[in-house]
């Protein structure tokens, strides 16, 4: 854990980079009460790690997620969440086993005008932006042949928002954020 500050702001940076003592760090269990990082989150050369199970609780990232160089990564599956502001910048090159990127925070970082996202030299799958947008919008939940879709109008609201989902509300968890990432609203 490190804490430094610049321009008067103090930003809470985690950085896990291998040394020869950490070789044998297979995931990142222990950190499952880790809910946020207020500015970086540095996941590199890490030879051993092969998931990040532990980060399932992570809920907010200030500025960067970067997972790079993580030889024998082949799981990602504990960021299947949102990860808040959308507008984050995630960088994951350099893990030669990993196939599968198409996680939910991934996918929406994606998909979100202010992120910046680089995807490169990863396994099949998760060789660069193109080909994981490609399996963001293609995965589908168990039992649907075609991606959930949900229409928001008007947007930008003031008062009324209109919601239409293709799916059983039943199904349908809501959250409206505001442009920061902080829930608005969220109904079940």
């Amino acid at each position: 854990f490190v804490e430094s500050g610049w321009a008067g702001r103090t930003f809470f940076c985690w950085f896990l980079v291998a040394n020869r003592k950490q070789w044998a760090l297979l995931d990142l269990t222990g950190l499952e009460s880790l809910d946020s990082i207020g500015a970086w989150l540095w996941i590199r050369n890490n030879p051993s790690l092969s998931s990040l199970n532990g980060l399932e609780n992570l809920q907010y990232v200030g500025e960067v997620l970067s997972i790079e160089n993580n030889i024998s990564l082949t799981d990602i599956n504990a960021l299947n969440h949102s990860i808040t502001p959308l507008y984050h910048d995630i960088d994951i090159r350099e893990n030669v086993l990993l196939s599968e990127c198409a996680v939910q925070a991934v996918c929406e970082a994606l998909q979100t005008p202010w992120s910046s996202v680089w995807i490169s030299n990863n396994n099949e799958g998760c060789q660069n932006n193109p080909q994981v947008m490609q399996a963001c919008l293609t995965n589908t939940l168990p039992g649907l042949e075609t991606p959930p879709e949900c229409v928001l109008f008007p947007n930008p609201f003031h008062h009324s928002l209109q919601v239409f989902v293709n799916v059983p509300y039943q199904d349908v968890t809501l959250r409206i954020r505001d442009i920061s990432g902080r829930v608005w609203m969220q109904d079940t």
